[in-house]
């Protein structure tokens, strides 16, 4: 009651990060919004960066995704996995003048890749791209889409100057004490971005060629007799296999020009 201006949607049960999303965005759409801004629960927006990231969106259509630079709890530094982007982006000594030197010119650089703590996403490209894929319940649905955001020749950009605080910060888990499922599952959505991107063609061979690697690691683990080895390598077979189907019907979707996909 204290926040008329604010609809929570609350969903029928656990619809996955992507679908929830993708709820809420279908009824913004249905009230004719035009921009959309996807925060995390862990993260806040700095004040004036709201109003900046909305005019540079409206000003640049040819964007259908702009971030802001998301930094760590303390807002010392940047958040850990917005950095590890940036090492793949051509663009990390402007951002990190921009964050040491206090340099005040803003500028709208492109990427191929952002977190997805924070993103801006216009009408335009849910129009083009859609929602996100449920073939991700939780963890890739941000990396599909940036591909599919891409493939569909929208840009992707980071708007220094603007600034999100990503408190997340955490020690990081040694990959031994994670419990296995949870390996198994991070292996296997890393499987299915790299599957489904549609900027690469030959996704039988990609599930087919992982199926066949860990089946040879699989049995390899048998002969050591390794009990944990035997079950994360032929899960992975098992469902890099299984996947075949599914992923074939995602990206046919993806491929697709129709209008609102998954948000209708």
């Amino acid at each position: 009651k204290g926040y008329p201006d604010v609809r929570l949607t609350i969903a029928p049960k656990n619809l996955g990060f992507g679908q929830g999303n993708n709820l809420a965005i279908s009824q913004a759409l249905d009230d004719g919004i035009e921009l959309f801004f996807l925060l995390n629960q862990d993260a806040w927006i700095l004040p004036g960066s709201l109003s900046q990231l909305c005019q540079t969106m409206l000003h640049h259509p040819e964007y259908g995704i702009i971030s802001p630079i998301h930094l760590n709890g303390k807002g010392s530094d940047f958040d850990e996995h917005f950095y590890e982007f940036l090492l793949q982006a051509d663009i990390k000594i402007t951002l990190l003048n921009t964050l040491t030197k206090g340099e005040q010119k803003q500028q709208l650089i492109d990427t191929p890749v952002v977190n997805a703590a924070a993103l801006m996403v216009s009408r335009k490209c849910l129009e083009i791209v859609g929602g996100f894929d449920p073939i991700f319940f939780h963890y890739g649905e941000d990396d599909n889409y940036l591909q599919r955001t891409k493939y569909k020749q929208l840009k992707i950009g980071i708007l220094t100057e603007t600034f999100i605080i990503h408190d997340k910060d955490r020690p990081s888990q040694p990959n031994a004490t994670i419990p296995i499922q949870k390996r198994i599952y991070a292996s296997h959505i890393q499987t299915l971005v790299y599957a489904c991107d549609l900027h690469r063609p030959n996704f039988r061979e990609i599930l087919l060629k992982n199926c066949g690697r860990h089946l040879v690691a699989g049995v390899i683990a048998v002969v050591k007799f390794n009990p944990a080895d035997i079950r994360y390598h032929f899960s992975l077979a098992k469902k890099s296999a299984f996947a075949i189907s599914d992923v074939k019907k995602s990206r046919m979707k993806n491929k697709s020009t129709q209008q609102y996909l998954y948000l209708r």
